[in-house]
């Protein structure tokens, strides 16, 4: 589950990914960043779940 890119040419928008420490739990968090927005993944265990839905 992620962000949904939709639209003409779609498929261009450029999505970037980083690794950061978010929740300084000393476990790198996903942080998607796509259309000016950011959606952070938390890693739980090792395993990255969807962003809550309050948005990040």
């Amino acid at each position: 589950m992620g962000p949904r890119l939709t639209g003409p040419h779609a498929d261009l928008v450029p999505v970037t990914l980083q690794f950061v420490d978010t929740r300084h739990d000393h476990q790198p968090d996903m942080v998607v960043s796509v259309g000016g927005e950011q959606f952070i993944y938390p890693n739980v265990n090792g395993q990255f779940h969807p962003p809550s839905a309050g948005g990040a």
